[in-house]
């Protein structure tokens, strides 16, 4: 292989990379977005009104903090669940 084909393969291989890399934190961003929405409507089914409120507590979060919240949340709301879905957290 020489010098050029090489280049080409690198480049291609960055390429495939940076696509992974790309639908990595697209689907990362939708789990983030879900947890939040989750968030936004175990707060208003518990009885938060004005669903901004929800938005205001949720603004700037990420990911740890959002899980810890649902899973905070989840402990408060719901004390009936099975060992395996307790798991899931």
């Amino acid at each position: 292989m020489n010098l050029e084909d090489r280049e080409l393969k690198r480049i291609e291989q960055t390429n495939d990379l940076y696509r992974a890399y790309g639908r990595f934190a697209v689907a990362f961003e939708h789990i983030c977005s879900n947890v939040h929405h989750t968030i936004a409507g175990l707060l208003h089914h518990e009885g938060l009104r004005n669903q901004q409120i929800s938005n205001v507590l949720l603004a700037g979060m990420t990911a740890e903090p959002l899980r810890g919240l649902l899973i905070a949340l989840v402990g408060e709301i719901k004390t009936d669940l099975a060992p395996a879905d307790i798991k899931i957290f």
